[in-house]
């Protein structure tokens, strides 16, 4: 992975489908298969996440994410 993307992975601890995001991306993941799938994340030095629990820019764990080995203590 580069410092400039970010990887969300379908399980815990970055195992899993893996789902790479270059910088610059808008990734609208609501509605869609992907919706409540990610696990963990891992971001790339250079890049930045900002996430929502729901698709209106709200609920908890809002802001900007950094590397983390499980989603659920995002919020």
């Amino acid at each position: 992975m580069s410092e400039q993307e970010v990887t969300f992975y379908s399980r815990l601890n970055y195992t899993g489908d893996a789902h790479t995001y270059a910088v610059g991306t808008d990734e609208n993941l609501h509605p869609g298969e992907l919706n409540d799938k990610f696990k963990s994340v891992k971001v790339g030095r250079k890049a930045k996440v900002l996430a929502w629990q729901h698709s209106n820019q709200s609920g908890t764990g809002n802001g900007t994410l950094t590397s983390l080995t499980s989603l659920t203590s995002a919020g």
